[in-house]
């Protein structure tokens, strides 16, 4: 429902493509957009610092 209403919203204000960017160790996050229709269109490595580490960030796309 809420895929959508958001989906619904873009179109309406003009919107053509969904951007996402994921954590990459944020696995439930990526197959959650990997089932509402998203792409994998880059990973950004070391993007996110996470304490004394650092975290890769994957952009996502979806053309509404």
């Amino acid at each position: 429902m809420l895929n959508k209403t958001l989906i619904f919203l873009a179109r309406e204000l003009g919107y053509e493509k969904l951007i996402a960017e994921v954590r990459k160790e944020n696995r439930i996050g990526l197959k959650f957009y990997k089932y509402c229709g998203f792409s994998k269109v880059a990973t950004l490595k070391n993007q996110v610092k996470l304490g004394n580490r650092y975290d890769d960030v994957v952009l996502m796309e979806k053309f509404i």
